[in-house]
């Protein structure tokens, strides 16, 4: 039997590593996505989605088939999560919600892999993420398109390309889209005031399949298409 003297100090602990749990939940519940989700780099068997959060948390994304049941992929602790999903089947649609820890952070998106072997379509657009009457009329009607992708021909973000613009201008007008599409990323003359383009790096993935590794210039293939994407 324990001593009321040293029951203080198991309660004391006891205590206390309550504390943490309920301290750990709250903090999860805290987390607030300040962007995305939204989806790169995706093939024909996989894809990468990316989100912002507000304070650091554990990165977690639960991703199943629409007729299946979700798996968990774990990432690392910060406020930058990119999580890469392999194994895909060509053609097929996938449901995803990030997760900070177990907690969810938005409702499912769903998005189609590539198939090769299916017609497709997709949307060109440049000179985006001006916060203009215009950019929201082109936007809308992007969205009420049916399309595979989108492709930029640059100029992402005016003026400067600033990273405290990409989320004002640009992330927050194309969420109900790029949750769903691809946006391939260019760079345009805009983009690189800022850093040389650094933002717009920190913002997007490129295969950066050239000799340079450079991510500024690229290709990727969509259907039987196999698209060039320059600097």
């Amino acid at each position: 039997m324990w001593s009321p003297v040293h029951d203080r100090p198991r309660s004391r602990w006891a205590a206390l590593a309550f504390a943490a749990v309920l301290l750990g939940a709250a903090s999860a519940a805290a987390v607030t996505l300040t962007r995305g989700p939204y989806l790169q780099l995706l093939t024909t068997h996989s894809v990468t989605v990316v989100w912002n959060t507000d304070v650091l948390a554990t990165c977690r994304l639960a991703i199943r088939r629409l007729d299946g049941n979700a798996s968990v992929i774990a990432g690392g602790t910060s406020t930058m999560c990119a999580i890469p999903v392999e194994g895909l089947l060509p053609g097929t649609q996938y449901a995803y919600v990030p997760r900070a820890g177990s907690v969810p952070l938005t409702t499912e998106s769903v998005f189609e892999s590539d198939d090769p072997t299916l017609p497709y379509s997709f949307l060109v657009v440049g000179d985006t993420g001006g916060v203009t009457p215009e950019q929201f009329a082109v936007r809308d009607r992007m969205v009420a398109t049916s399309a595979d992708f989108i492709l930029s021909t640059g100029d992402m973000v005016y003026e400067t390309g600033a990273a405290a613009d990409f989320n004002p201008k640009f992330f927050a007008p194309y969420r109900n889209l790029i949750n769903h599409l691809v946006f391939w990323p260019c760079l345009g003359n805009h983009d690189v005031m800022t850093a040389g383009g650094q933002p717009w790096r920190d913002a997007f993935y490129t295969p950066a399949n050239n000799p340079a590794a450079n991510e500024g210039y690229y290709s990727f293939e969509f259907g039987n298409a196999h698209v060039a994407v320059l600097d």
